[in-house]
């Protein structure tokens, strides 16, 4: 920012100044007066609050119940494997060993060289 000399005001342009300053304000309280703006009472909150309850709670059940039949299905085909075919259940089980060590050994080093 520059550096702006301050001029002092004439008697005459401060009280056009002060005058401009009153008109405004009173502007401003008349603007204020004509939009009364209102809270709504305590009721209002409440029944909302109650509803957002409501319907977090609908939401908590539908999606507990949604992991819990994934969960279901997943157990019921891991067993199902390895009863019915054991060896495929063994080689899928070497695969996910082979990837967690794979995946987790990448993850170590991309760490270690990001902290060297």
């Amino acid at each position: 920012m520059k550096n702006r000399k301050k001029y002092p005001l004439d008697h005459e342009a401060e009280e056009e100044f002060l005058d401009l300053f009153d008109e405004l304000e009173e502007g401003f309280e008349t603007l204020d007066k004509s939009f009364q703006i209102e809270t709504p009472n305590m009721q209002f909150f409440e029944q909302m609050v109650a509803n957002k309850q409501v319907e977090l709670r609908k939401k908590l059940i539908k999606d507990i119940s949604i992991f819990s039949i994934v969960a279901l299905l997943v157990v019921s085909i891991v067993l199902y494997t390895l009863y019915q075919l054991p060896t495929v259940f063994y080689v899928l089980q070497g695969i996910v060993t082979i990837f967690i060590i794979g995946y987790t050994s990448r993850k170590v080093s991309q760490r270690v060289s990001v902290h060297e």
